[in-house]
């Protein structure tokens, strides 16, 4: 899979938000679970800064044993690895 970088006139990155949620999700689901129903939301700050949150919906909680410091650290490594960007904040929801 090949991703478009662009970089606007100060040279900030710019990437389309779609492509960057598609990413985490892709990542999340292949190191956790594959059925997980999952939502990532995105915003940038002036232009520099990455806010994500991640909402994962359990239907069964008993089953939700998940290790969110893995979730974190392995989503911070691949958008550092993969693009470049270290996120401000990375959040998790579980409902």
């Amino acid at each position: 899979m090949y991703i478009t970088l662009e970089k606007n006139s100060s040279g900030e990155l710019q990437i389309e938000d779609q492509i960057l949620k598609k990413i985490l999700e892709k990542d999340i689901k292949s190191n956790i679970d594959a059925n997980l129903d999952l939502r990532v939301d995105i915003s940038w700050e002036q232009e520099n800064n990455l806010f994500i949150n991640i909402e994962i919906k359990f239907e069964d909680r008993s089953k939700a044993i998940f290790k969110q410091n893995e979730i974190l650290s392995s989503s911070e490594q691949m958008l550092y690895k993969t693009l470049g960007v270290k996120p401000k904040t990375i959040t998790i929801s579980f409902i």
